[in-house]
């Protein structure tokens, strides 16, 4: 389950591509492009592996 309204930040995978239409706020990293996403620098790479490494814990 995810909270209506959520930021949800994923790779590029073609599966993530319409989590919009289901009212997400949905960002992408493209890691073969860029390391932090230009157009806002809390998304980047790190993070969301230091993140994901929280969650499998």
């Amino acid at each position: 389950f995810v909270n209506p309204g959520s930021k949800i930040i994923t790779d590029c995978w073609k599966g993530y591509k319409d989590l919009n239409l289901f009212g997400f706020e949905h960002f992408r990293i493209n890691h073969s492009y860029h390391f932090i996403d230009p157009t806002d620098k809390n998304i980047h790479t790190q993070k969301i592996e230091r993140v994901w490494k929280s969650v499998k814990k």
